[in-house]
């Protein structure tokens, strides 16, 4: 661990949980091997008033540069910066804040860049292909704009929350290929199947769909970081199916947060 003084430059994991994120250990390890004079500490902010007074804080110091944050923030946080990227703009939602040159903050939206990253480790070729996407918070509607711009042909993403639809329908208006639904039966046609609800988190979760149902060369993939091997990607692989897990999702978003910190 490097000595952390008055020139060290900090980062803040945000989120409410906090405990399961793999990001401050990832950027740590990175910044170490650099020798880079950063520093990642994850931080609990609870509640909505607490984002606003940390953000407030944010821009009145000098030392923190920027954040990273988890559930369940990503939402308000957009309406808490200044600068939107077009991402962040589309999706409604932020998991990344720097401070620019003129004091102003600037916010992005890495999960789906970060998910992308991790196909190309795993040598999936996402182009062409068919996605279903079990959950559409931040994570789910990140990972299917980043498909869609990946080039996958058709992409349903599956939200049993009827506000949360109409919300997904906005911010894919003018996109092609992408369809919601209410609930999913099978994933019999489907060459990659992403988890990005937060079953899986706890130990006692019901899996979120029917893994025995996937096709033999499937990519099942989770969002979830609490757990390496969650109860869902180890039903995939205990029927063979080849997996993603959080983890490598993860490094993923790590690859995207250091170019947009200018690390």
């Amino acid at each position: 661990m490097p000595v952390i003084d008055s020139a060290t430059d900090v980062y803040a994991m945000i989120g409410d949980p906090v405990i399961q994120t793999k990001t401050p250990a990832l950027f740590n390890q990175y910044c170490e091997k650099a020798a880079l004079k950063s520093v990642m500490v994850p931080m609990r902010i609870i509640g909505a008033d607490g984002l606003r007074l940390f953000v407030d804080t944010l821009r009145k110091t000098r030392f923190l540069k920027g954040l990273v944050s988890t559930i369940p923030h990503k939402k308000d946080l957009a309406d808490l910066v200044d600068i939107l990227s077009p991402t962040a703009q589309r999706l409604g939602v932020v998991n990344a804040v720097k401070v620019n040159d003129a004091g102003r903050l600037v916010g992005d939206m890495f999960d789906g860049a970060g998910f992308v990253n991790a196909l190309a480790e795993n040598r999936f070729d996402a182009a062409g292909k068919s996605v279903i996407i079990l959950g559409g918070g931040a994570a789910g509607s990140a990972i299917g704009l980043a498909l869609n711009l990946a080039g996958v042909t058709t992409i349903k993403i599956v939200e049993p929350a009827s506000a949360r639809r109409d919300a997904l329908k906005k911010c894919f208006y003018g996109l092609d290929g992408i369809a919601l639904a209410a609930q999913c039966d099978d994933f019999c046609s489907y060459d990659l199947i992403v988890n990005a609800s937060p079953l899986g988190m706890n130990a006692d979760d019901p899996l979120p769909g029917p893994v025995d149902t996937a096709k033999p060369d499937a990519l099942v993939a989770d969002a979830v970081t609490s757990t390496r091997i969650t109860p869902f990607l180890k039903a995939a692989k205990a029927r063979g199916r080849r997996i993603q897990t959080g983890e490598q999702m993860a490094r993923g978003h790590l690859e995207a947060l250091i170019q947009f910190f200018n690390l």
